[in-house]
């Protein structure tokens, strides 16, 4: 499954890359049975070798509708996987955002 967000928005591009790194941050700590909690809430802190902003928003499917397309059709090309599953709404993405991106897609 692979995150995909459309955008024209450098700052836009960047929040989603938050948002993956918060649901990378989610799924590190779920491995481990000391879990950094705020009452009933899984801390959104940083982990060993945990990428940058920069590196989570470049790994994730995050652009123009044409660096969107381009960036599918490598993956594909790349993977030749018989299912490509697209999330548009990872990390409490606004669902009018994530709407948008499967409008554009």
């Amino acid at each position: 499954m692979q995150y995909v967000h459309v955008t024209d928005s450098r700052a836009e591009a960047l929040e989603a890359g938050e948002r993956a790194r918060y649901v990378g941050r989610m799924a590190n700590d779920l491995r481990f049975n000391d879990l950094p909690m705020d009452g009933s809430f899984i801390k959104d802190e940083h982990f060993k070798g945990e990428q940058s902003i920069e590196e989570y928003t470049a790994d994730t499917v995050c652009g123009s509708v044409e660096q969107v397309a381009e960036r599918l059709i490598q993956d594909i090309r790349q993977l030749d996987p018989t299912h490509y599953a697209c999330n548009f709404a990872y990390g409490c993405m606004p669902l009018d955002r994530a709407h948008r991106s499967m409008k554009f897609s």
